[in-house]
């Protein structure tokens, strides 16, 4: 299950416990939270202001309490600006995401004449990201060949 789908069903979840409306996950509109915020992912929650007849920052607050209190391992705090409920990761749901999917370390083997470029930005204490490009020719680049 991929992240964003979890997100969007935590929070449907919490909209169902704190409101009793039924919403599809996919109903849920999320993004990641644009760098001058803080928090990871972000809800919008102006299409349930309406249906809910409360205000974005009450919505988002009593949005917030839930999913903090019913996801603990996946979120750690919360904030709401504006209409906008963003949401903070645990550092904990990163760690375990890496060991489950980069723990494998036997060797990889590539051809002789292969360089393989790998990437590495460092954005937030939180965001970060790897970019491995396909393996090009030595003539081609003057880079060394990485053994992995």
């Amino acid at each position: 299950m991929s992240l964003a789908i979890r997100i969007k069903e935590a929070a449907a979840k919490a909209i169902k416990e704190a409101y009793a409306i039924d919403l599809e996950p996919q109903e849920i509109t999320l993004s990641q939270t644009k760098p001058e915020f803080e928090g990871d992912y972000t809800i919008v929650l102006f299409t349930l202001v309406k249906q809910l007849r409360k205000s974005p920052e009450v919505l988002g607050k009593e949005i917030g309490e839930k999913m903090i209190l019913s996801e603990t391992g996946l979120f750690s705090s919360y904030n709401v600006i504006k209409g906008f409920l963003n949401l903070s990761l645990c550092d904990s749901f990163y760690i375990q995401f890496l060991q489950e999917n980069f723990s494998d370390t036997s060797p990889v083997s590539f051809a002789a004449t292969a360089v393989i470029v790998v990437t590495f930005s460092y954005v937030s204490q939180k965001t970060f990201s790897f970019k491995v490009t396909k393996p090009v020719s030595q003539k081609k680049s003057k880079a060394s060949a990485l053994k992995v």
